[in-house]
């Protein structure tokens, strides 16, 4: 779809309806903004969103609780993501545990 007219009026009729500039809800200038724990798994062959772009949010997180995954793999295409299940696997179970387990507090 060509930017003018058409994808130009189709983003700013989004921006419109959500309130919101996407500029500034970009995950970019959001990321530190979470207070909860964040995942960021990205496709090092990504040609739609350059790899770049998932490393500078994470440049800009908070805190540790943000994680950077990369995969080898495209915009849709993970041809090995069953080899990193494990890693999602163990950063859900760490961000679905009690507050005072993940800092190795014991439970009452």
């Amino acid at each position: 779809m060509p930017y003018w007219p058409l994808g130009a009026y189709i983003l700013y009729y989004v921006q419109h309806v959500i309130g919101q500039r996407f500029a500034d809800i970009a995950p970019c200038h959001t990321i530190r903004a979470a207070s909860c724990p964040v995942l960021l798994v990205h496709g090092t062959n990504d040609e739609t969103v350059p790899v770049s772009e998932a490393q500078e949010i994470f440049a800009r997180r908070r805190d540790e609780r943000v994680r950077l995954l990369l995969i080898p793999g495209s915009h849709d295409q993970y041809a090995e993501m069953e080899r990193h299940f494990e890693t999602v696997i163990d950063f859900l179970d760490g961000a679905t545990r009690p507050l005072a387990d993940r800092h190795g507090k014991e439970l009452s």
